[in-house]
């Protein structure tokens, strides 16, 4: 803990033993003392930074499906199609965000919409309306991801190993 012992601990040892043997209950103070240790300590920064900052670097897109060795017909289209996916949730942000947060929190959530944003027509007259809903139709994706607090989020099951 070398450069973590020159800064004012803001626990003492007992109560992060504590912490650590009710990890659970104490879920919260353990994500506070994480994201202390990541502001405090250059060290721990630099690694974690480092951490997120390599699966941001480049992508890489293919397609599973082959007949023979070969590439379908809708190889181009699929793949076309997948990287504008990713450029609309804005994939490399995402991934680098979700990794400072599971660095520092333990977790993350997300929530994925695939649909059009509404737009209230009290604000916006009724032709303005129809002819943004037609523009975004003529658009074959329209998603995002929103990132969701983890504070307010608890995990209830699992099913096909995903939460």
């Amino acid at each position: 803990m070398g450069e973590l012992e020159s800064k004012a601990f803001p626990v003492t040892i007992r109560k992060l033993e504590h912490y650590l043997s009710n990890s659970i209950a104490e879920n919260k103070a353990l994500r506070d003392l994480s994201w202390w240790a990541f502001t405090t300590s250059g060290v721990i920064r630099n690694v974690v930074d480092y951490m997120v900052a390599l699966p941001t670097l480049d992508r890489i897109i293919f397609s599973k499906d082959r007949v023979n060795g070969e590439k379908p017909d809708s190889y181009e289209h699929n793949r076309s199609v997948f990287s504008y996916t990713l450029e609309k949730i804005k994939d490399k942000e995402f991934v680098r965000d979700s990794v400072l947060k599971n660095c520092n929190d333990g977790v993350s959530f997300y929530y994925f919409i695939n649909a059009p944003k509404p737009v209230e027509e009290r604000y916006v007259n009724p032709m303005t309306v129809t002819s943004l809903t037609q523009i975004n139709e003529k658009s074959d994706i329209n998603c995002s991801l929103f990132a969701l607090p983890v504070d307010y989020c608890k995990i209830v099951s699992i099913r096909n190993n995903s939460y």
